[in-house]
């Protein structure tokens, strides 16, 4: 798929739906991404926002669907794509302070 400017579109899903033990648990979810479009995902908790994200990129298995990523699948063009988890649990004994984080924009 193309914009109306002619270059592929960034994201495009068609008709996603994700079942857990045949139960859907998000179904016909349909949205473009357009060139310089900026898109949030917003919802309750339980509401399926982690579970879109994670069958968009091939995750958890789709139950059917289409997702291109700038016209192609996303395994054809994951190399574009970046992911950073939400992770719940934090590492309390990981030995580094607030101060060390914030000064690590200093060394490049």
């Amino acid at each position: 798929m193309t914009s109306s400017a002619g270059t592929p579109i960034p994201l495009s899903v068609n008709d996603l739906t994700v079942a857990w033990y045949r139960k859907p648990v998000i179904w016909d979810v349909a949205f473009e991404v357009q060139p310089r479009q900026l898109v949030g995902i917003v919802g309750p908790n339980g509401a399926g926002k982690s579970t879109l994200l994670k069958a968009i990129m091939d995750l958890v298995p789709r139950a059917s669907g289409r997702v291109e990523v700038f016209g192609r699948s996303y395994l054809q063009n994951r190399a574009r794509v970046g992911y950073v988890p939400q992770r719940e649990s934090v590492d309390w004994d990981f030995p580094i302070s607030v101060l060390d984080v914030v000064t690590m924009g200093l060394y490049g």
